[in-house]
């Protein structure tokens, strides 16, 4: 069986929530995650908090969805465009 490498440094709270999601699915937890807070890669993120490492590790959490919620003014400020052009 193959096991997926999870995480990576340029992920933002909604990608790190996902990462989180999938790192502690019982097939994944035997190969350790690459995950850590986005705050150290950007100065805006797009979730209103990010789960926060304790004793070196993210607490997963319980309830239903990712543990997050979208800050939809970061969304609107860092959003290059409102609308979409394909060509």
């Amino acid at each position: 069986d193959k096991i997926p490498w999870i995480g990576g440094m340029l992920s933002s709270g909604v990608g790190r929530a996902v990462d989180l999601a999938l790192a502690s699915l019982p097939a994944t937890r035997q190969v350790p995650a690459d995950s850590s807070s986005a705050s150290r890669y950007f100065e805006r993120d797009i979730v209103l908090a990010q789960p926060e490492i304790m004793a070196g590790q993210l607490p997963v959490p319980s309830a239903p969805g990712l543990g997050v919620t979208i800050d939809w003014s970061a969304v609107a400020d860092l959003q290059a465009s409102d609308t979409m052009t394909i060509k």
